[in-house]
């Protein structure tokens, strides 16, 4: 956690670019779609979803220019004196945090506090107090030219591991069909399937499945707009199943799932492999794995980069009067590392903290058993 009070001149100088920034007071210009898919090709940051979450016939527009290009475009809302940016899962310069800071703060004289949360955003050159605070995680991968160079880059006994697992799922099934469905071509039935397998898996493991009705109807309408999703049928029946999006070159994971009777084939892992080759094949430069910091994600070469949620303050004052809800927010985000490392194996070695972590895994798993 940050938490800075008196930044003020010793702010870390950055390199400043001559920029314009302007605020589109009503609205979301038209230019804003093709914009955000083009700058940041995330689905958390797409109009799309900006309709399913929040009341955009509030929102606001502010936009950064270098020259004719844009450098940043964020929609928010602003609530009485407090801004709340719609954008997430985005990295966010230190000159262009602190361009918006203060863009917002000159721009409006009654605003105390703006807010963003799940973006990369260093902090280092605000000159205004501010929290952060790392509330989510992103695990992406840079995707090599080709297969072969994938293949290369994994380790040695990763890629035996595929290979051994895929042999063995062909060898024993020779009805084994990998099929890749965009957009539009993707069935509901079978979206609906993966993630009924996706509750199969979590019940076992005793965990809450996030898929909820709406969320699943929220998820099917991005599917249809951006989606590709890997299937893995035996005999014509689905038994595994990745859900992705597509936007620009970067593909993103959603779900990844498969029927419990396949678990000695490892065919989750194997899944998630069949969905980075076909990307590698069709062009993406990234693949992002999605939440949840799960050790396969890394074995197949994700890399964590931690995502924060952020307060900017106009003055000390501001800040020291939200002071009850900044220490609320500090302790929900160490009860989130206890449960992430709970969750988790350490990534040490060491034999006690092992020890205890399987200790603590087990009484969570069995207490989950007991009230299910």
């Amino acid at each position: 956690m940050i938490l800075n009070i008196w930044p003020g001149k010793h702010a870390r100088p950055c390199e400043e670019t001559h920029a314009t920034t302007h605020i589109h007071e009503n609205g979301i210009p038209d230019f804003a779609e093709a914009a955000l898919e083009s700058l940041y090709e995330c689905h958390m940051t797409t109009m799309l979803r900006f309709q399913q979450y929040y009341p955009l016939q509030e929102a606001k527009t502010y936009v950064s220019r270098i020259g004719d290009d844009i450098d940043a475009l964020f929609i928010f809302r602003k609530d009485k004196d407090e801004v709340h940016v719609y954008n997430e899962q985005i990295p966010i310069s230190p000159i262009q945090l602190r361009r918006f800071s203060e863009t917002v703060f000159r721009h409006y004289p009654d605003v105390r506090r703006l807010s963003l949360y799940a973006v990369d955003a260093p902090t280092e050159a605000l000159a205004f107090p501010h929290q952060r605070l790392e509330c989510l995680e992103d695990i992406t991968l840079p995707l090599p030219h080709g297969r072969a160079e994938y293949i290369g880059m994994l380790g040695k006994n990763m890629a035996a591991k595929i290979r051994r697992y895929d042999k063995k799922l062909t060898s024993d099934f020779a009805s084994v069909k990998k099929e890749f469905l965009a957009t539009v071509k993707v069935a509901d039935h079978i979206l609906h399937r993966i993630i009924e397998f996706s509750r199969m898996r979590m019940s076992v493991k005793g965990q809450t499945c996030y898929h909820t009705d709406e969320e699943t109807e929220k998820m099917i309408a991005l599917v249809k707009r951006y989606g590709i999703v890997c299937t893995v049928t035996i005999d014509g029946e689905l038994c595994a199943g990745v859900i992705m999006l597509r936007i620009g070159s970067t593909y993103t994971m959603l779900t990844i799932a498969h029927h419990p009777d396949y678990d000695r084939y490892n065919l989750g892992t194997l899944s998630c492999y069949y969905g980075i080759t076909h990307a590698i094949e069709n062009g993406g430069k990234r693949f992002n794995f999605g939440w949840g910091p799960y050790e396969y994600k890394y074995r197949l070469l994700g890399r964590h980069t931690a995502l924060h949620r952020i307060h900017v303050y106009r003055t000390a004052v501001a800040l020291a009067v939200d002071a009850p809800a900044i220490c609320r927010r500090a302790l929900l985000a160490r009860r989130r590392n206890l449960k992430l490392w709970m969750g988790n194996p350490p990534a040490d070695e060491h034999k006690a903290a092992r020890l205890l972590w399987r200790a603590l895994h087990a009484a969570r798993l069995l207490r989950a058993n007991l009230v299910s």
